[in-house]
């Protein structure tokens, strides 16, 4: 099973507290079901932020150290908004296209069961969810995305909670990723 920091879920806990109401939108739930399809693992360039946390349980998965697991898989990026991020590589497999580099054979994800939280929140990030035309969009790309009553099934169900849960723990990643990454140029100085 993955692991979740205590911080994190202490943190998922006072987010319930102070939260609005979830969007009318999705108040009914959403359906979804991954099909291990590659999809979401390729594309426009993106970043995929990693912590800490990500690259142990990544490295162990693949049986080697953690400090090789970031030197073979990891980038460090500035974002559009000036933070900087620990994202895992990209190989681009023709003008434009990118593959995540833990994809293999366009579809299989080397780490499936310990990949990063960002990947196993998807497509529950706000920037799906903020609204139905988001959410619509993003279904045309990702087949798990269930929009027919006839797919409806309990075990694609996701409740409000849940999912502004999953878009709260990707943000979060987000945020522990730079601090992760702040933490580590620190260690780098002071050595």
């Amino acid at each position: 099973m993955i692991r979740i920091t205590k911080y994190l879920k202490q943190s998922i806990k006072s987010k319930r507290l102070l939260e609005k109401e979830p969007p009318t939108w999705i108040k009914e739930g959403l359906h979804f079901k991954c099909t291990e399809c590659g999809k979401c693992c390729t594309g426009a360039s993106g970043t995929v932020a990693i912590t800490l946390e990500d690259t142990v349980n990544m490295a162990a998965e693949l049986k080697i150290e953690p400090y090789e697991f970031v030197d073979t898989y990891c980038r460090f990026i500035e974002l559009h908004d000036g933070k900087r991020v620990i994202s895992l590589k990209e190989v681009e497999v023709k003008p434009e296209q990118f593959d995540c580099v833990l994809l293999k054979d366009q579809k299989y994800c080397m780490v499936y069961n310990t990949r990063p939280v960002q990947c196993r929140t998807y497509p529950f990030w706000h920037s799906v969810t903020k609204d139905e035309a988001s959410w619509l969009s993003a279904a045309k790309e990702c087949e798990g995305i269930l929009l027919e009553s006839s797919s409806q099934r309990e075990d694609t169900f996701y409740d409000s909670a849940t999912i502004q849960d999953e878009v709260y723990m990707e943000r979060e990643a987000h945020r522990q990723s730079e601090e992760d990454l702040n933490y580590m140029i620190q260690q780098t100085k002071g050595h």
